[in-house]
């Protein structure tokens, strides 16, 4: 037997020692996806991510299932019942977050997004603490958001009803709202931006004890300067991506629903005075605008899948055991395409967050912001902003696709956060009101 005959019989013994591990491991686990050594059972999933993916493996193998990437299990939870069982019956023995070296990366193990233990337990009680502290001046920054709604619509106005790209004004818009959130003041956001972020980060760096915080606690706190800046990074993180995307897809269904725009606009017309800026109180009068924003959450699935967890502690769901330190990741798309809650899951329908005399219903099994103690710490301020912004374009304008464009192209890009596909579109003047300087205000 030559040299290279021996090197294969040596690799196939490896392979199939490897395989036996594999099932001897995987006996232990709930069903899925039979593993082969190096691919796991991606063979199953395929090249290709799709929204409803892992719905379809679940119709296999059941809503708590197994699936491995290489040699490490991954559990999926697929549904509201597991979801709702495991992240908030069980917050705390499913709050851990796995270290991948690209977290590592972005993280360094401290702020809130990639942190664990005591470092994540103090700085997300921080953050929620000073976001509380900020819902109790609530005013102020939603009268924020209500004056940048008012310059998103200006800076719309300014196109004369041409072509164009959503998303960027939108993302300057938030931005400034999370720059007012971690620096106390909003900054403008251009091509200088990335420049004028490292400059306040460093202030805040340098701004050491003013408050009082950072200098009177004890040796072992987690509070330093390197957590600050990670925390100031997850506001960023957390409050920019995933918003721009929401709105984005709310103006892109509007372009491909004009029945349901209009209708929007009947309610709006109806329930506003022109002449007020809109506030998030205004809501509670604007059941169906509500219902339209709450469905353009649900359907475009911006989040797929909830951030990947790790069990501190062992756990059972649903009768299926989970042991410490497994990885595991909650399906959220499976939720809201579920035909078992949603009467037309894979169709834009406002009337699902509506009873049959049109008032405004709150969903239980709706989770766009997650659920447990890793939820989303920024929910209220997201929800203002979602609101005043999306009603303030709908009530100004009405949008349209370019001259010459034909189709509306509503397939998503399945990444870490779900985008559509890059799109223009014409905003009309609808109901604008001239300023002395020539611009425009609702």
């Amino acid at each position: 037997m030559g040299p290279s005959e021996v090197l294969v019989a040596v690799l196939i013994c490896c392979l199939t020692v490897q395989f036996v591990k594999l099932l001897w491991k995987h006996r232990r686990l709930p069903p899925g996806p039979l593993p082969f050594p190096l691919i796991g059972s991606l063979w199953r999933v395929g090249w290709k991510v799709r929204q409803d993916t892992l719905m379809k493996l679940a119709n296999s193998y059941g809503n708590i299932f197994t699936l491995w990437i290489g040699h490490t299990p991954v559990i999926v939870l697929s549904g509201f019942e597991a979801v709702d069982d495991s992240l908030t019956d069980n917050p705390e023995a499913l709050s851990g977050q796995p270290m991948f070296p690209v977290f590592k990366i972005l993280g360094n193990e401290k702020g809130i997004m990639f942190s664990n233990g005591k470092t994540w337990k103090q700085q997300r009680h921080f953050a929620r603490s000073t976001l509380q502290k900020m819902g109790q001046i609530k005013m102020s920054l939603e009268h924020q958001i209500e004056e940048e709604a008012a310059q998103l619509v200006e800076a719309f106005a300014r196109e004369k009803g041409r072509p164009l790209d959503p998303s960027l004004p939108i993302m300057h818009s938030v931005s400034k709202v999370i720059c007012s959130l971690a620096f106390g003041h909003p900054v403008a956001v251009d091509e200088k931006a990335l420049h004028e972020l490292t400059e306040h980060i460093s202030t805040v760096t340098k701004f050491r004890g003013t408050a009082g915080e950072i200098e009177k606690i004890d040796s072992t706190t987690t509070f330093d300067e390197d957590n600050l800046v990670q925390v100031i990074f997850d506001l960023f993180a957390g409050g920019t991506d995933t918003l721009v995307a929401t709105l984005s897809w709310a103006l892109l269904f509007m372009v491909a629903h004009p029945d349901i725009q209009e209708q929007v606009q009947k309610e709006l017309g109806s329930a506003l005075s022109p002449s007020k800026l809109v506030c998030y109180e205004d809501r509670k009068r604007l059941p169906y605008t509500s219902a339209v924003i709450k469905e353009t959450q649900r359907f475009s699935n911006v989040i797929l899948f909830g951030a990947p967890r790790v069990c501190v502690d062992d756990m059972n769901v649903l009768g299926n055991f989970i042991e410490k330190n497994t990885l595991v990741i909650p399906d959220l798309c499976s939720i809201n395409l579920d035909p078992k809650l949603w009467e037309t899951p894979r169709q834009f329908n406002p009337n699902h967050f509506l009873d049959k005399d049109g008032k405004f219903i709150v969903r239980d099994e709706f989770l766009p912001f997650g659920t447990g103690s890793r939820a989303c710490l920024g929910k209220h301020i997201a929800q203002v902003e979602l609101f005043v912004l999306f009603t303030s374009l709908v009530r100004a304008f009405t949008f349209r696709l370019p001259e010459g464009v034909k189709e509306v192209n509503t397939e998503p890009v399945i990444a870490a956060v779900v985008h559509s596909c890059p799109f223009k579109l014409c905003a009309v003047p609808h109901w604008l009101q001239p300023t002395e300087d020539q611009g425009w205000r609702v």
